[in-house]
């Protein structure tokens, strides 16, 4: 596993423990890790928006959650039902 995906595995992980804050930073390490590969740039964003979206949910912030929830949703309805290796409509 590279440290990319490594990354990404972590963010995945603390989002599924409802660690929204943490899963944001991992998403984001694991963005500046892409360099020149920008192929799935807006994958790693719409996480790292929903990851936020919940964040803003936890705290009270409805508005804000909305607009990244929809952010989020823009950037991963691309891509298909599971892309690597995430569940994305489950």
């Amino acid at each position: 596993m590279n440290e990319i995906d490594a990354q990404l595995a972590l963010g995945v992980e603390l989002f599924n423990r409802g660690e929204f804050f943490e899963a944001h930073e991992a998403m984001e390490d694991a963005m500046n890790l892409l360099d020149d590969d920008t192929a799935d740039w807006d994958f790693y964003l719409g996480l790292l928006r929903a990851s936020v979206a919940n964040h803003k949910l936890g705290d009270g912030e409805l508005s804000s959650a909305r607009l990244h929830l929809r952010a989020a949703l823009k950037f991963l309805a691309p891509y298909p039902d599971r892309h690597r290796g995430i569940k994305l409509r489950e």
